[in-house]
């Protein structure tokens, strides 16, 4: 009786342990909002590495094509002249507490700016030469209190460009 009561106990304590350790062998959150975005983009093959139920980050083939890790988790997007068009998914970059930069230069990307402002932890923000247009909203990059680089060049966006950056207080 004993024995098999001390079996149930370390059966339990390994099976714990190894759903504790599990997130840190994969991030699959990051994978889900990648694959997310990758639905909304047009002209998206060249993210084909971008694969349902594979680690985007340091898999058995690498990392996914443009992204860049610090261990399993995704800290920057990378994807200029790759060719890609459509919506870019603010919501599912939203889903990666880690992304710190965001880059798109040298697509095709059309319409007015995405609302990355909602991205407060990001630090750079290149969107350079796609057809982005219309005004910036005054505030707009207020509250991206991290943001250290943007790069617009090469859009048709009108009027002023206002960055205001809220000072903090000590």
């Amino acid at each position: 009786m004993a024995v098999a009561r001390l079996s149930r106990q370390f059966f339990l304590l390994l099976s714990s342990t190894f759903v504790a350790l599990l997130p840190l062998t994969f991030s699959g959150s990051d994978s889900e909002a990648l694959l997310k975005l990758k639905k909304s983009l047009a002209n998206a093959g060249a993210l084909d590495s971008w694969v349902p139920g594979s680690a985007a980050c340091n898999g058995p083939k690498g990392s996914w094509r443009g992204l860049v890790c610090q261990g399993s988790t995704v800290t920057g997007l990378r994807l200029d002249g790759l060719g890609l068009s459509g919506t870019i998914d603010v919501d599912a970059l939203a889903d990666m507490p880690g992304l710190s930069t965001f880059s798109v230069e040298n697509n095709s990307f059309t319409g007015t700016i995405p609302g990355f402002n909602r991205l407060g932890a990001l630090k750079v923000l290149s969107l350079s030469r796609n057809q982005f247009s219309g005004d910036i909203p005054s505030g707009y990059f207020v509250k991206m209190g991290a943001l250290k680089k943007v790069r617009l060049s090469y859009n048709k966006f009108r009027g002023e460009i206002c960055y205001e950056h809220k000072q903090q207080m000590s």
